[in-house]
């Protein structure tokens, strides 16, 4: 058992955490995020300790922390389930992943501390808890606990470990004139892809992803970030898409910080001086990606001049999928081999194509795409017994199609089953109802639950 107990401290206006817990891959509630919080801030400048140690958080200081009054129950089976297992960290030091839970232990406190959770963490992860002197992500506690989506949350750490490269571009901006066209940016560019991994929304041993289609990510995680972080906290920023090739998808954003409160004042962040702009910069979450990708392939034995070549023409999102597929293929011997074959002959493919006529690709893609769409719902209403003729609306069904069957995963039978049984008009009503529902929270993103809820919507039960 631990000797050492950790007695709160009143809360700093910073605290901190490893940056390989900012980029980490996991998919949890708001108030285990605000628990972490609390937690982070206690042990912030701690020494790496030599056997385990307790730490003590009121139960009233969390529900404070949510403005909500949720019960010790609620509260320590949500410290409970980040035990074992759920996180997903990079550790430098083994140039790989490791899964692990944060916690190792958590309970109800006795006799005097019976109001209060005590917990531990899991030994595994004090590397990235304890003696954290670089590579950390600082930010405000107040703010962080004060957002209440778990994405914002997520975007606000990512936002703040770049604080340091913003801090510099200001200093070496003002050696310039005023108008100078020299001047820096802060810029973190990010693939959909990497971003999705963070946050739990796509899983990368079947490859389902929780919101395929961009409008949903855009509408649900990007922008009521974007509305939280801007009007609640000390960052300023702007995002958008990284425009794609007509025909191919999102598969970029970019993100810059326009302004943060108070920068001047913050000493101790790295980049502080101009030297440190160019490491900073060069360490974005694209190249980290990268490297990540790369060792995967490497891993497999796949050639470096291949690996090379696909990282520079084939969207890391496809590089993944394919991994996966020769993984998974118990025909397949030589693994490296036969990715290294399929992965050159793709990069050949996606040259010949860039150096076909722009003026007739365009028009090639939006055909082949809205055939491909048009198709569907007139596959979906012949299933139905009716033809395009008899529907004059069928149309308007693209967008119910789409969602149903990319964003929900809605089996033929199930789509069937509500288009053929409400009006376009009932339908799309039902859409916002659940994709609301879905936002808070309120109900899980599972095929078969957002059926039978959009049943009872639409008064089809």
């Amino acid at each position: 058992m631990p000797k050492h107990i950790a007695v709160a401290k009143p809360h700093d206006t910073l605290t901190k955490q490893h940056n390989a817990l900012t980029e980490a891959r996991y998919n949890i509630s708001p108030l285990q995020k605000n628990i972490l919080y609390l937690l982070f801030n206690q042990i912030k400048e701690a020494p790496f300790p030599k056997e385990p140690i307790k730490y003590k958080l009121s139960f009233r200081e969390i529900n404070l922390s949510r403005n909500m009054r949720l019960s010790k129950e609620d509260i320590h089976e949500a410290a409970k389930s980040m035990i074992a297992s759920g996180f997903t960290i990079y550790d430098d030091d083994e140039k790989g992943f490791i899964s692990t839970g944060l916690l190792e232990n958590a309970e109800f406190g006795e006799g005097e501390d019976k109001d209060k959770l005590i917990v531990q963490f899991d030994p595994k992860t004090w590397k990235f808890l304890y003696s954290v002197t670089e590579k950390f992500t600082l930010f405000s506690l107040q703010n962080a606990l004060n957002l209440k989506s778990k994405y914002s949350k997520r975007i606000y750490e990512m936002l703040s470990q770049f604080k340091g490269v913003y801090k510099s571009c200001l200093v070496y901006n003002k050696t310039l004139p005023p108008n100078s066209k020299k001047k820096k940016e802060c810029i973190i560019n990010i693939s959909v892809q990497e971003l999705k991994e963070r946050f739990g929304l796509i899983d990368l041993q079947t490859g389902k992803e929780t919101y395929p289609d961009f409008g949903d990510l855009e509408r649900r995680i990007l922008k009521p970030a974007d509305e939280e972080i801007n009007g609640n906290t000390e960052i300023s920023y702007e995002w958008a898409p990284v425009k794609p090739e007509i025909g191919k998808k999102i598969t970029k954003l970019q993100f810059k910080i326009i302004n943060v409160e108070g920068i001047e004042k913050l000493s101790d962040l790295p980049g502080s001086t101009l030297e440190p702009v160019k490491d900073l910069l060069e360490s974005t979450q694209e190249d980290s990606e990268v490297l990540k990708l790369k060792e995967k392939l490497n891993k497999l034995d796949v050639n470096g001049d291949i690996i090379s070549e696909a990282l520079k023409k084939i969207p890391h999102e496809e590089i993944h999928q394919m991994v996966y597929k020769v993984k998974n293929d118990q025909w397949v011997r030589n693994k490296g081999a036969y990715l290294g074959t399929l992965l050159q002959e793709k990069s050949k493919k996606i040259s010949t194509l860039s150096n076909t006529s722009k003026a007739a690709r365009p028009v090639q893609l939006k055909e082949r795409t809205n055939g491909h769409v048009i198709d569907t719902i007139i596959s979906g209403a012949k299933e139905r017994q009716l033809t395009p003729e008899e529907d004059e609306d069928i149309r308007d069904k693209v967008p119910i199609w789409t969602k149903f069957f990319h964003g929900w995963d809605f089996t033929k039978e199930q789509a069937n089953f509500i288009i053929s049984s409400s009006s376009i008009e009932e339908i799309n009503q039902g859409i916002g109802v659940i994709d609301e529902l879905l936002a808070n929270e309120e109900i899980s993103n599972n095929s078969d639950i957002i059926f039978e809820t959009l049943k009872k919507h639409l008064n089809l039960m």
